[in-house]
C-alpha cells in the first residue's frame, strides 16, 4: 500500500466514528486531564495509588482503573480526589486563558514603560517579579 492509500484509509477510518464515539473520545480526554494532575501531585507528594483509594474511601482497583482509562471518574471521587491531594480544580475555555495572558502583558507592559524598562541604557531592572534585560551595547532593539 502507498503512503497517500494509508493515509486515505487512515482519515476514511477517523471520520467513520459516529458522533456519539466521538463524544466518548473526549469525555475520556477530559478524565486524562483531571486525572494527570492528579497522578503528578501524587508523585510530587510520593503517596501510592493504593494510599489514595484508603483516603478517598475506595479500593485501589477503582484507582487503577481510572487511571488506565477503563473508567472515567465521577465528579464525587474527584472532588475527594483533589480535597485529599490539596488541589484546586479550577475550569477555564482557551479564550478565558487567552484574555487572562493577554491582561496580564498588558498591565506589565503599562508598568515597565512607567518605570523607564524599555531603556536603551540600562542592562538589568527588577520589577515585581519580573527581571528586565534591556540591550546593554545601547543598541535599538528593533529598527
Amino acid at each position: 500500500m502507498k503512503p497517500n492509500e494509508i493515509k486515505t484509509k487512515f482519515d476514511e477510518l477517523l471520520n467513520s466514528t459516529t458522533p456519539e464515539e466521538q463524544f466518548e473520545h473526549e469525555a475520556q480526554l477530559l478524565a486524562f486531564k483531571f486525572l494527570s494532575i492528579i497522578d503528578a501531585e501524587m508523585e510530587a507528594q510520593n503517596i501510592s495509588k493504593k494510599a489514595l483509594a484508603e483516603k478517598v474511601g475506595t479500593s485501589q482497583s477503582f484507582i487503577t482503573q481510572l487511571f488506565r482509562g477503563d473508567r472515567k471518574p465521577n465528579w464525587t471521587i474527584l472532588a475527594k480526589m483533589q480535597k485529599e491531594l490539596g488541589l484546586q480544580f479550577t475550569i477555564s475555555t482557551n479564550n478565558e486563558i487567552e484574555q487572562r495572558v493577554i491582561e496580564a502583558i498588558s498591565l506589565a507592559h503599562k508598568v515597565w514603560v512607567k518605570e523607564g524598562c524599555y531603556s536603551m541604557t540600562e542592562t538589568r531592572k527588577l520589577i515585581g517579579n519580573f527581571e528586565v534585560l534591556t540591550n546593554p551595547k545601547d543598541v535599538p532593539l528593533a529598527s
